[in-house]
Order: structure tokens, then sequence, then C-alpha cells
């Protein structure tokens, strides 16, 4: 019956440690929120581009383009950018500094 004691409090005492970790873990993966990168940190604000949503109907599949264009430079002087990001398991943030070509006067599908 000791021995069952015994191996009782070094379960609990292991369930503690364990317990610890967990919030040590825990602290170590919050962010604050003061560190993140926001677009507009790393391209300037872009609210003055305009932007048209579409969709087309591809083998029976619609997919939807978002374009970007300064209006403050003239459609059809510059070739048209389409940017496609990797799939559909991957997000499309990464490719969203491309707004800087449409600021630059590429119009920019995505």
């Amino acid at each position: 019956m000791v021995n069952l004691l015994e191996q009782l409090g070094d379960a609990v005492a292991e369930l503690d440690r364990c317990k610890k970790r967990v919030e040590e873990l825990k602290m170590q993966m919050e962010v604050d929120e003061s560190d993140r990168v926001t677009l507009d940190d790393l391209i300037g604000n872009m609210d003055h581009l305009k932007c048209e949503t579409s969709s087309v109907t591809i083998r029976g599949l619609e997919v939807v383009y978002w374009k970007y264009w300064n209006p403050s430079e003239p459609l059809g002087k510059r070739d048209t950018v389409v940017a496609l990001h990797g799939g559909p398991a991957a997000c499309h943030n990464y490719i969203l500094p491309l707004k800087l070509l449409a600021h630059m006067g590429y119009p920019v599908v995505f």
C-alpha cells in the first residue's frame, strides 16, 4: 500500500511538472501584437488603388479574381501582371506586396 501511495505521489508530481511546462510553452507561443508586421508596414498604404472583383468559369469551376490598378495611371499603358498563389491549401498574403506594381501603373490581377 505504501508503494502504491509513493507511485501516486510521483505521478502527481510528474503531472505538476507537465502542467508547468505547458504553461511555459504557452507563454513562449504568445505573440506580442506590437511585433506583428502588416502589409502597410511593408509597402505603405495602398488605399488609393482601385479594385474590381469578378469571376470567370473555367471548365465548370468558378475562379474569383481581384484586379488592382492605379486610377492616376492610364489603363492599357503597361502590361497586366497576373499573380497566382501556391494552391488551395496555400495562403495568398505573401503575394500581396505585388500591389506595389499596381501603384507603379501595372494592373495586377490576383
